[in-house]
């Protein structure tokens, strides 16, 4: 059984003259109200006249109904005193009932993300369904998208290659430092003129420190090939570590006066199947395909504190490829600065990052969201095996020796 709260003499005191205020109060009210039915009644002649009578009792019911007026206003004075006092001196009461309206909002938030998930569920079998029965219907065509794509593709509609004054994107590959020839990937400006941005202006800008290396290609109308020469360094994380000084140093000195939109892509990917402006977007990211089925505590985010790239436990959405990104030129040079100076903050403390750009690209989007967030078929990995979930993979890492490229 809880103890009585034993109050301070002064706050005794306060109590005791609210409890004497309400009596004197009520007991007002009552006798006056009293007193007011007694003159009311008719009572036998005297030598008073009636008139005479009548005033005096008119002016007494008068001053007693003053009275009550007076004792009901001193009350609702009490009331305003009773709330001060607890808002000033009653923390225990406050908090209990701040408490109990946290736990009424918490269970509420609950219930509405259980109806939520519920109700994505539900939407998704839909989809799903529906997918199922039109590309297994006559009506279906093989070149035809998903239907989340088509309605992407309905946003871009008034996007046309003539309304362009310059380029609508760029592929910025990067080429690692390889041993062989035989170990070099098929470089995918070959497959990204079958399907990046069909129809569009595009400037390939290939990063490499073998510019010789880079095989000449007819390009289509209106796309221009360029080396950017890199540093050779002597190993495959220094390499990635200085991607993002490299693309946002390019997107000031040149790239951001060429284009309006750039992708960033891994120079060991090829595209398969369409890649077009339903891409687009002010940020876009991708979804890892080693990660887009996972729970969100086996993500491999960077979990010391002591990184620029740190991740809490409990935080984050998803685990964003390093792979692919891209967007609005100035988007881009923003988020590759940015990117750079938390690498090179972590590395003035001797520290690299668990997944060395991809870790602080990861954390950076922690807090400013990608505008567009691509599914796994735009990033995928040839070395997977193919889920029914994704019915279209259009860009995907080339099987490779990783340790004689790492090397």
């Amino acid at each position: 059984m809880a103890q009585p709260r034993v109050l301070p003499q002064s706050k005794e005191t306060l109590l005791q003259s609210y409890n004497k205020r309400l009596k004197d109060d009520v007991k007002s009210i009552m006798d006056n109200f009293t007193e007011i039915i007694k003159t009311a009644k008719i009572e036998d002649e005297t030598q008073v006249s009636r008139a005479t009578q009548g005033e005096q009792d008119n002016y007494e019911m008068h001053v007693r109904a003053a009275n009550i007026v007076r004792a009901g206003e001193s009350l609702m004075k009490l009331v305003s005193d009773l709330k001060q006092f607890l808002i000033l001196n009653d923390f225990p009461s406050v908090n209990e009932a701040i408490n109990q309206r946290n736990q009424q909002l918490r269970s509420l938030q609950e219930e509405c993300d259980k109806k939520l998930i519920a109700l994505r569920d539900e939407i998704s079998i839909d989809l799903y369904e529906l997918e199922e029965e039109y590309y297994s219907s006559s009506l279906c065509d093989s070149n035809d998208l998903p239907l989340c794509e088509a309605y992407w593709r309905q946003d871009f509609a008034t996007l046309s290659p003539e309304s362009l004054s310059m380029p609508l994107a760029a592929a910025a590959a990067e080429q690692s430092v390889v041993t062989s020839q035989s170990s070099t990937p098929s470089h995918p400006h070959r497959s990204a003129e079958q399907h990046f941005m069909r129809g569009y202006q595009v400037n390939y800008y290939i990063f490499t420190d073998s510019p010789a290396s880079v095989p000449s290609l007819q390009l289509q109308p209106g796309r221009s090939l360029a080396t950017v020469p890199m540093a050779k360094f002597s190993s495959w994380q220094e390499i990635s570590m200085r991607r993002m000084e490299a693309i946002s140093r390019h997107v000031a000195q040149v790239s951001g006066r060429e284009v309006q939109y750039l992708f960033c892509l891994d120079v060991d990917m090829v595209f398969h199947n369409p890649w077009g402006p339903e891409t687009l977007g002010d940020m876009v990211a991708a979804i890892h395909p080693g990660y887009f089925t996972v729970p969100r505590e086996q993500f491999p985010y960077e979990r010391r504190s002591s990184s620029a790239a740190f991740i809490p436990e409990g935080e984050g959405d998803f685990y964003y490829g390093g792979a692919v990104f891209g967007g609005l030129v100035n988007k881009v040079y923003e988020f590759t600065k940015s990117c750079h100076m938390t690498i090179l903050a972590d590395k003035a403390n001797g520290i690299m990052a668990a997944w060395q750009e991809e870790s602080h690209l990861n954390r950076h989007f922690l807090t400013h969201k990608p505008s567009k967030l691509l599914s796994p078929e735009y990033i995928w990995d040839d070395r997977k095996p193919k889920p029914p979930e994704i019915r279209l993979i259009r860009f995907s890492t080339v099987d490779k020796d990783y340790k004689e490229v790492r090397n």
